[in-house]
């Protein structure tokens, strides 16, 4: 194995897979993962289908009606002088009560009234708490009789049937089941996957659209909105990218954006409710131009204004992103010089504009330079990047086939520390862990301090050896490389380090490999080399 078939997985990849063959021709084999489609996506435990932005809106549905019927039911043992305690389940209920003693879970209809709703109160399209009536009524072949003071207190029902004939169990925490289960799944992918350089530049991707389940409810819509819009674009146009993103549930949720009301629009007036700008703050500041650009606190204002409207329906049929009119600023935005007319379609017009500005061009190749070659990146990498997405519009796949023929991605290897995740996803296939890891790796990553989808802020995961280099946290790496090296110490350690290192293994490491006291040892040893925990 010559030096850039070893560097082609590490650097570009998730970490060569124990099992898997040397690559041959390094950068055939990178082109040919941007130009082959995804592979099948594993499914998320207890799901027959992968799950949509729908799936996630009524996962939410049922959190919030779960919560009330048993709410409700508890009212009615207690006025009819009967107990049950908070959380415990009645007749025909299989499905444990709510969290913490019966109190709602965040963002269902007994919290933060129903998590969904607008500054004030006001719930644009019934988003707030009160949604629909009659306990778990609502057209999802639920129902929890309401009933007069003295009937029998309602029966909450354990199961729904989706459009699609599968049951699925409800309770109070329906949402964070499916968060659990889609990021058990995602990680089960990065670890067993045979297209790793297209995983990672999702997860690249990922992290520069960052949600995260901090946020109330965004954890729900984070699977759907990495299949609906990033899979798709992924060798696509960034703007088609940035549109998708912006106008998907998860960052709608994430960022605010269905609590802003134009302080001038019907509803403004009515209520005197007013701008969020975190929508337009960060789609300007992380997503497109940063701060490099030179726009003003007027221009975010601006674009506050040109995006409200944009919002959420999240309690009757049809569930999803919506444009409501009397929530919409009336009159022309200007930003950054650029004069934008009221209504729906300006705000695609605005976002496509700001995609394709020169600043944004800048901006993302500074940190896909940063991401693949070097945390300071050499300013030839950047220009051809930059060069490739102005002179193409926005291309991601050509802007990605850069990456793979531009001499710097080359020169200089293994001088990029792997992140936790990366790190622990490196480590299990290096062990050759199957997809049941999932869960287990994911566990790992909350302990190094990076547990996916629950990114502290907007401005997602730090990508240089300054975000993550800590005496304590490169301890900690050896200590879960122990524990995982534990699960496979019947591995050929000398087999490990050939397929997983190759010839980019020092000397040194060689060395203490052969002198490890033990098997497990040994692969402990190559698990925490400096070699290995960079790329």
């Amino acid at each position: 194995m010559d030096a850039r078939s070893a560097i082609a997985p590490i650097r570009f990849g998730l970490g060569p897979r124990m099992g898997d063959g040397a690559v041959d021709d390094p950068r055939a084999w990178l082109l040919d993962q941007l130009a082959a489609p995804d592979a099948p996506r594993a499914l998320p435990e207890g799901w027959d289908h992968l799950p949509t932005t729908l799936d996630a809106f009524e996962v939410w549905r049922d959190d919030r009606d779960y919560n009330r019927a048993q709410r409700e039911r508890t009212a009615a043992m207690q006025a009819g002088g009967g107990s049950m305690s908070p959380g415990t389940a009645g007749p025909g209920n299989a499905a444990a009560g709510t969290m913490s003693g019966g109190a709602a879970m965040p963002g269902s209809a007994g919290a933060s009234g129903g998590g969904m709703a607008d500054a004030g109160g006001m719930a644009p399209g019934g988003m707030a708490g009160g949604g629909t009536t009659g306990g778990m009524a609502g057209g999802n072949g639920m129902a929890a009789g309401g009933g007069s003071p003295g009937a029998a207190p309602p029966v909450v029902q354990a199961y729904r049937v989706t459009p699609r004939g599968q049951r699925i169990q409800v309770s109070s925490t329906g949402s964070l089941q499916l968060f659990g289960a889609e990021r058990k799944a995602w990680m089960g992918q990065l670890i067993t996957t045979d297209q790793p350089f297209r995983e990672r530049l999702v997860s690249f991707w990922l992290n520069h659209f960052t949600v995260s389940r901090r946020e109330s409810l965004t954890g729900v819509f984070a699977g759907p909105m990495m299949r609906e819009a990033i899979r798709p674009h992924l060798t696509g146009r960034f703007a088609d990218m940035v549109v998708a993103v912006t106008r998907h549930p998860a960052m709608i949720l994430y960022l605010n954006q269905n609590t802003s009301v134009g302080p001038n629009s019907q509803r403004g007036l009515q209520r005197h409710l007013g701008l969020n700008e975190n929508l337009a703050r960060e789609v300007m500041e992380l997503h497109t131009l940063s701060p490099a650009a030179g726009y003003s606190q007027e221009d975010v204002t601006s674009f506050a204004r040109l995006l409200t409207g944009l919002n959420i329906e999240a309690t009757k049929d049809p569930m999803g992103v919506v444009f409501r009119p009397e929530l919409h600023e009336p009159g022309t935005k200007t930003i950054m010089g650029r004069t934008f007319a009221p209504g729906e379609a300006s705000i695609e017009e605005a976002l496509r504009w700001l995609a394709d500005h020169p600043a944004t061009h800048k901006h993302l190749a500074i940190k896909l330079a940063r991401h693949f070659v070097a945390d300071d990146p050499p300013p030839a990498a950047v220009a051809k990047l930059e060069g490739v997405l102005r002179d193409t519009g926005g291309d991601l796949g050509a802007t990605s086939r850069m990456l793979v023929t531009m001499e710097e991605s080359w020169t200089t290897p293994l001088n990029k520390l792997r992140a936790p995740q990366d790190y622990v996803v490196s480590c299990l296939r290096a062990l050759g862990a199957d997809a049941g890891y999932g869960e287990f790796a994911a566990n790992i990553c909350t302990v190094l301090n990076q547990p996916p989808w629950i990114a502290p802020q907007p401005n997602g995961w730090g990508d240089t050896a300054a975000d993550w280099v800590t005496p304590e946290g490169m301890l900690q790496r050896i200590d879960q490389a122990h524990g995982m090296t534990g699960r496979f110490s019947r591995l050929d350690s000398k087999a490990v380090l050939d397929t997983v290192l190759g010839p980019l293994a020092r000397p040194e490491t060689q060395q203490a490999v052969m002198r490890a006291g033990s098997n497990r040892d040994a692969l402990t040893l190559i698990l925490g080399s400096p070699e290995f925990q960079r790329r």
